[in-house]
């Protein structure tokens, strides 16, 4: 589960999949593309900080919502080690994902 949004992280989602450069997320809340979000990913105890842009958005109509999910494509502009741990441990059970410099903040 995610928690996100432009100014509060006030709208709930999914994150379909990520990398070190993005990552996809799934809600019927949906902003355009170059929107700046903050992302708490609600994984165990605390929420792991994402700063992303949005890079592609896909609103689908709920009818077809079973077969196509909306969402948006954000890229990665700044993460917590907690993050990158999380990545970590996704690649060693899905596998390697290509790599991209992305600024850590603490």
């Amino acid at each position: 589960m995610a928690r996100f949004g432009p100014q509060e992280t006030a709208h709930k989602g999914l994150v379909e999949n990520l990398s070190d450069r993005g990552l996809f997320l799934t809600s019927s809340q949906v902003f355009p593309p170059r929107t700046p979000l903050s992302i708490d990913l609600l994984v165990g105890g605390e929420p792991i900080r994402v700063e992303g842009v949005v890079q592609w958005a896909r609103q689908i109509p709920a009818v077809f919502a079973h077969v196509f999910p909306s969402g948006m494509g954000v890229r990665i502009v700044a993460a917590t080690a907690a993050y990158f741990r999380l990545v970590s441990e996704v690649e060693k059970r899905m596998g390697p994902s290509p790599q991209a410099p992305t600024k850590r903040i603490h």
